[in-house]
């Protein structure tokens, strides 16, 4: 080899190991920004005008109220919880499925059965989540029996009201919906006190089946 030849030293491919590794540290990275942005969400949620809340999103950060309250509410559950510093965006995300209260007992049920919930993925944690609601769904309603006559509502039925809902907190943001609400409440006193006595109805009775 002459003096005026380059030696080239190839860098090795990295392990399939250190590949997982640095996916985690850029998923962590992930977490800790969900958490941060749900914080600020939080803060600019209090000084936005009462009813602005939706069209401030769609304008500033081009986010529905859906999505906001996903990061708020990461941040509320788990950004003072020591024990989930190691769960990535994902599984976070899925966790949300959960009640609070149940979101601590599941991760350390996890834990002691030796599958702790920061070795899943998603897709798995998944159906650890639905499996766990649904056996405390059956536990519940062994201890709660169903009043009588209470009607039966399908996952079908639940999803359907959750749209509904959805769709109803994103129109109650807007300006325009909230003035035909208050001019109808106000020609119509009896009506509206009617509707708002069923839906209290309504509601109680997801409440209770939800709670099973």
């Amino acid at each position: 080899m002459s003096d005026n030849e380059m030696i080239i030293i190839e860098n090795p491919s990295p392990t399939p190991e250190e590949l997982v590794a640095e996916i985690k540290r850029y998923l962590n990275q992930t977490r800790e920004n969900i958490i941060e942005i749900g914080r600020l969400l939080i803060q600019a949620k209090k000084q936005v005008n009462h009813g602005e809340w939706g069209k401030w999103l769609a304008d500033n950060i081009d986010f529905t109220i859906r999505t906001a309250d996903r990061f708020m509410k990461c941040a509320e559950r788990f950004g003072n919880w020591t024990a989930s510093s190691n769960l990535n965006s994902s599984q976070m995300f899925e966790l949300l499925a959960l009640k609070a209260g149940d979101t601590e007992e599941f991760f350390e049920s996890k834990a002691a059965e030796g599958t702790p919930v920061e070795n899943m993925s998603a897709r798995t944690l998944r159906e650890e989540v639905k499996k766990w609601r649904d056996d405390r769904k059956t536990v519940r309603k062994k201890s709660e029996p169903m009043q009588e006559n209470e009607p039966e509502i399908s996952d079908e039925d639940l999803q359907k009201l959750n749209q509904i809902f959805n769709l109803s907190n994103e129109l109650s943001e807007t300006e325009y919906f909230k003035n035909v609400v208050k001019k109808y409440a106000e020609n119509n006193p009896d009506t509206i006190s009617q509707y708002a006595t069923n839906l209290l109805r309504i509601s109680q009775s997801i409440m209770r089946y939800i709670n099973r």
